[in-house]
């Protein structure tokens, strides 16, 4: 019985195996020209030099989540390494990376670039000198700047001498300027935001109403776990004067959604809405305002 449960044990792990290693079977190579995929785009050539991929006049290669494009290209199949030119775009899952020279490993995911672009909604960057660590998937890069606006010249952007990038986590920016219309405003020597899922952030909203003059919006995001959420206001109007105050958001599950909001004003004008109503004077109102917010729902399931 022993000599059977052994074979028995052998024949077991043998089937298993062959599994396990067709399970962990390395992504297979796809190559295209982008005249396969875009119609109407030059007439490009793959061909195969030993284990290189090359391409020119517009090429695609694929290798399980990574997508490389560009005018011109190489790739060895055996290391992974890449040499791309002329409208380079590299997506790695959700995100992206473009520059007009590139060196990739589609393996190690290191990354070589004199100039790049790189952005996932709500967060774009640009720079220079991209250097990629093979072991954390870490980029780091000199004199470039971070944005939330999806245009080449964004209206407000953080610009840093250096700039480090986790894709998905976070982004760290050293001697770090924040700039308005090309205008300096704040000065960070160390600036970090977080780029995943419920990531706490700093935001800023800058703008100009004549109610307020310049003002500044600027709230800091957080998230605790999936119950308790919120933010924090710090606000400047240069007409009105600074606006602070929490807000608090609760979720219940089966007991409701609530939400919670103070804010307090010291008005430095606080009769300019009295002047300018079309409706006639409100009276007078206090230079320290005071708003205070509460809702609640919940649903009662039927019984």
């Amino acid at each position: 019985m022993r000599r059977l449960s052994a074979i028995a044990a052998l024949i077991f792990f043998g089937s298993i195996f062959p599994l396990m290693s067709l399970a962990q079977a390395p992504p297979s190579w796809e190559a295209w020209a982008l005249n396969e995929i875009i119609p109407g785009s030059k007439i490009g050539e793959i061909f195969m030099e030993g284990d290189t991929i090359v391409g020119t006049n517009g090429i695609c290669v694929q290798y399980g989540e990574s997508v490389l494009t560009a005018d011109s290209g190489s790739v060895n199949r055996q290391t992974g390494e890449a040499v791309a030119d002329g409208n380079v775009r590299i997506e790695e899952g959700d995100q992206i990376w473009v520059g007009e020279h590139i060196r990739y490993n589609f393996k190690t995911h290191q990354m070589q670039s004199e100039q790049f672009r790189m952005g996932k909604p709500p967060v774009f960057a640009q720079g220079g000198q991209l250097q990629g660590n093979t072991t954390n998937r870490t980029y780091n890069a000199r004199h470039a700047f971070v944005t939330t606006d999806d245009v080449s010249d964004p209206a407000v952007y953080v610009r840093s001498s250096h700039i480090k990038i986790v894709p998905g986590k976070y982004i760290e920016m050293w001697n770090a300027v924040f700039f308005m219309d090309g205008v300096p405003v704040f000065y960070f020597p160390y600036y970090r935001r977080n780029l995943g899922e419920h990531a706490n952030n700093f935001n800023f909203t800058p703008g100009y109403r004549s109610a307020y003059g310049p003002f500044l919006f600027n709230n800091y995001t957080w998230y605790l776990n999936d119950a308790v959420d919120g933010k924090i206001h710090l606000d400047y109007r240069e007409k009105r004067g600074v606006g602070a105050g929490p807000d608090l958001d609760l979720h219940l599950g089966q007991w409701g959604e609530a939400e919670f909001k103070y804010y307090y004003l010291h008005d430095q004008d606080p009769n300019y809405s009295v002047n300018t109503n079309i409706f006639g004077n409100l009276g007078t109102i206090p230079e320290n305002r005071q708003r205070f917010y509460l809702d609640y729902h919940a649903t009662r399931s039927p019984i």
